[in-house]
């Protein structure tokens, strides 16, 4: 537990932020970097798409965004620098080592949270136990109800996930 904290807290955010201020990115490929971040991108909505049309209806089933989530992040991190990197300097030396360095942070910071908010709104939806989605109102009436009590439990949700984003060390090392 000791070495995994070291490295998700410090260690990597550490390597991040140097690797940034260090890096000389005008040697990069513009066009191979757009088509690597659209191919994530595409790969990350693909995945919350299929949890989406996935999900189940079962009461005991997890909520789908935490399907998504999960599946989200799974299908688009790669293991930049700790594969990336020796693979990369073995095969071309150093000449793509820049875009490793562009496309790491762009995960860490872009696809990653939109993947942690998932999961976190999944977590609440669960923990509230609103892991169905709700049944059509029968009233007019009824359907106001629904949605003045939602909308502040909503916000409230958002300013959580916000909240737990934002103190996040990676997030705040990119």
């Amino acid at each position: 537990a000791g070495l995994s904290a070291f490295v998700a807290r410090l260690a990597l955010p550490a390597l991040i932020f140097r690797t940034l201020l260090s890096a000389d990115f005008s040697r990069v490929q513009r066009g191979l970097l757009l088509a690597v971040l659209s191919a994530k991108a595409f790969m990350f909505a693909i995945a919350i798409l299929l949890s989406y049309l996935r999900r189940s209806r079962r009461v005991d089933a997890p909520p789908w965004q935490i399907s998504a989530g999960l599946f989200a992040i799974a299908a688009t991190q790669s293991n930049d620098y700790a594969l990336g990197v020796p693979l990369i300097a073995a095969l071309w030396s150093d000449r793509f080592r820049p875009i490793i360095d562009l496309v790491a942070p762009v995960q860490l910071a872009v696809l990653n949270p939109i993947g942690f908010a998932l999961l976190e709104w999944g977590a609440v939806h669960q923990r509230d136990g609103d892991t169905t989605e709700p049944a059509a109102p029968a009233s007019a009436a009824v359907a106001a109800t629904v949605a003045a009590d939602s909308a502040p439990r909503r916000r409230s949700t958002v300013v959580r996930v916000l909240r737990k984003l934002v103190v996040s060390p990676l997030i705040v090392a990119v």
